[in-house]
């Protein structure tokens, strides 16, 4: 949960950052008045001495800095060519790691308890698929107080034409009155779909949230998700779907045909993929035509397949074990080949579910460099990636000037290893910091 602190910030920095007023002065000019139990707002703060990862896909910057001001980041660089103003607290991160706040393309944190636990483990920022806005204020914040939340993109019910829980459509003349629910009276951020939603409903959908500027989301699983972004769809979640356009077709068990379910034979389905053939690269192709992204969540395909997860006892029998590890190393040829093809992939760990919140998230990270991604790769995916999908890069997702004072500091290198990205030492929130504690919550960090 990112709550430890064994690298070299932890000694020296946090002595500066807890400093009383009066000792902070030294490293401030003397010009700006210190009061220990002040805090001074819409004040620059220069975050210096740092190694900046900034989301583009770049090579890790050091000796560089960032300068904050009011919330918002003014310049990132090398510090002898930023101008810093009179007045700005300088800190000193000694080489640390800043990454831009990591977003969670597909989470479900049904109350505020796990979005604080997701912050402390870098994720600014939560894509809630599937839960109305008024429903998740209503779970309440009132026992955390004070302490920070990460933002929250609230998608609304979902679309749902099996009488579930989401909202329901008896056909496609309901597809109108529908968005205009979700979007002008729910504010959704972006329409989710179920399986159950027939694929041909999607393109007058499409086109009625485009008049908003607003995305399509579909769960591709059980019915695949293939025909659903030809028809119009922006993102799709669960890679591994069971989508049967994406199998040879002397392949494609006569099951596939039956009415959309969540229930995919994982096992079955990557039994019989090419991860190369041609009916997958006919997958890219529409990805790439519509420019639609992808959620792996190679988690909850580990999950499912025997002896694969390292975390769930397994039946050691021969055939058991082989058939799981040789439909996981397709799973991992089926999502390589998407990123070496240019599919834009995003990180969502479905979380929480049977972990710990935030554990999911940096699961899938270490995943998807397992499956042979470049970590530096992931690591956009984690953050630009989500933030394009969501229409919020405006934002977030890269640290730039204009954009948010949301980042991620690290003890350690998650370029080299990205189980680092796991080592947060502490978060900045619009230019606050916060350090997330061993025994649950926050502490403020007073930076002058």
């Amino acid at each position: 949960m990112g709550s430890g602190h064994s690298g070299p910030l932890s000694t020296g920095l946090f002595l500066v950052l807890l400093a009383p007023a009066a000792q902070l002065s030294a490293l401030a000019p003397a010009s700006v008045a210190q009061d220990p139990d002040v805090f001074l707002g819409a004040t620059a703060v220069l975050f210096d001495n740092a190694t900046v990862i900034d989301g583009r896909g770049g090579q890790p910057r050091p000796n560089s800095a960032i300068l904050v001001w009011n919330g918002r980041i003014q310049a990132v660089g090398s510090r002898s060519r930023l101008q810093v103003p009179e007045g700005t607290a300088i800190i000193d991160l000694e080489g640390a790691y800043v990454v831009p706040g990591f977003i969670d393309a597909h989470a479900t944190p049904r109350v505020a308890r796990t979005l604080a636990d997701m912050l402390a483990a870098g994720v600014t920022g939560v894509r809630e698929a599937a839960m109305p806005l008024a429903d998740f204020e209503a779970r309440g914040r009132a026992p955390l107080g004070d302490e920070p939340l990460p933002a929250v993109f609230i998608g609304g019910a979902v679309l749902d034409a099996e009488g579930g829980p989401g909202l329901a459509l008896g056909s496609a003349d309901d597809i109108d009155a529908a968005v205009r629910r979700l979007i002008d009276v729910d504010g959704a951020a972006f329409v989710s779909v179920s399986p159950s939603i027939p694929a041909e409903w999607i393109i007058p959908l499409a086109r009625e949230t485009r008049r908003r500027d607003t995305p399509v989301w579909v769960d591709g699983r059980g019915a695949g998700w293939l025909t659903r972004v030809r028809a119009g769809a922006d993102v799709t979640s669960h890679l591994i779907s069971g989508d049967p356009d994406m199998l040879p077709v002397t392949d494609r068990p006569a099951a596939y045909g039956s009415p959309a379910s969540s229930r995919v034979d994982v096992a079955g389905w990557l039994s019989a993929l090419d991860p190369a053939g041609e009916p997958v690269r006919r997958a890219v192709d529409a990805l790439l035509s519509r420019d639609a992204a992808v959620v792996p969540m190679l988690a909850v395909a580990e999950a499912e397949l025997p002896c694969v997860s390292r975390d769930r006892p397994c039946d050691p029998t021969a055939n058991r074990a082989e058939r799981g590890r040789s439909s996981w190393s397709k799973a991992q040829a089926l999502v390589r080949f998407l990123h070496h093809e240019g599919v834009r992939l995003l990180v969502g760990s479905g979380s929480p579910d049977e972990t710990i919140a935030g554990d999911g998230f940096h699961r899938e990270l270490r995943l998807l460099v397992e499956a042979g991604i470049p970590s530096l790769d992931v690591l956009s995916m984690a953050t630009r990636n989500a933030a394009i999908a969501l229409g919020i890069l405006h934002d977030r997702g890269t640290l730039e000037a204009g954009k948010r004072a949301d980042f991620v500091v690290l003890d350690a290198n998650p370029v080299e290893d990205i189980e680092a990205a796991r080592s947060v030492s502490f978060v900045v929130l619009e230019g606050k910091g916060w350090r997330p504690l061993a025994e649950g919550g926050f502490e403020r960090l007073r930076f002058r």
